[in-house]
């Protein structure tokens, strides 16, 4: 049986917008999950190494027909590592938060990515956390609260690193925006501050306030 049988048969073919308009009004919640970066954007992106089409919140309403009022709750989710993946660097080449080899946090957060995520260091390039970026996304999207991933792979990381701004050697300053220039983009410099890590597994821990002193400063100064 062909695929298109399949779906029709099953129903599984119908008109989205007119589907999820008629679920809102039936008071049932609905989950939209973007799978790309809102630094990835076409519009509001890193231009020209963005995605083709809406990677932001305003995705939902002019890719699924859902008004903008009926838009409740915007979470951000993010990873306390940059994670990205080495094909998508033979486009940007390189960006400014990128730990190297020569790094001493290099090999604990390769080690901890490998064995726990199974994201391999021949497929993926790391860095630190880019604040700079999650207050653009932040402004994009008016987020409502944010997740973070990966925080566990920072188990055993001496001194965490927080890239709060871009500077460039003509002096600009870049903290709550990206670099209009794609080849500014190319020079900027990450401003760090830095944070002291801690040595503990937080497997068992579900409750904020059970999480060790340094891994609660490193979510509130993410706040």
């Amino acid at each position: 049986m062909a695929l298109r049988d399949v779906l029709i048969d099953n129903k599984l073919v119908d008109d989205t917008v007119v589907l999820l308009n008629k679920e809102m009004k039936n008071k049932r919640r609905i989950l939209v999950e973007d799978a790309s970066s809102s630094s990835m954007d076409i519009d509001t992106g890193l231009y020209p190494f963005t995605d083709s089409f809406h990677t932001t919140t305003g995705a939902v309403c002019s890719g699924l027909g859902v008004p903008e009022d009926a838009i409740e709750t915007q979470i951000g989710v993010f990873s306390a590592i940059s994670i990205i993946r080495k094909g998508f660097l033979k486009r940007i080449q390189d960006f400014p938060t990128h730990i190297k080899e020569d790094d001493p946090a290099y090999e604990s957060i390769r080690s901890r990515l490998e064995s726990e995520y199974d994201i391999h260091s021949r497929d993926f390039a790391f860095g630190w956390t880019d604040l700079n970026l999650i207050r653009h996304a932040e402004l994009i999207n008016k987020l409502s609260s944010i997740m973070v991933t990966h925080i566990d792979v920072l188990n055993g990381v001496e001194n965490i690193k927080l890239a709060t701004k871009y500077t460039t050697e003509d002096k600009e300053v870049f903290d709550q925006s990206l670099p209009a220039n794609i080849d500014v983009w190319e020079k900027v410099v990450p401003q760090y501050t830095e944070l002291p890590g801690w040595n503990q597994c937080l497997a068992k821990h579900e409750d904020f306030q059970d999480l060790p002193v340094e891994a609660q400063g490193f979510i509130r100064k993410l706040e």
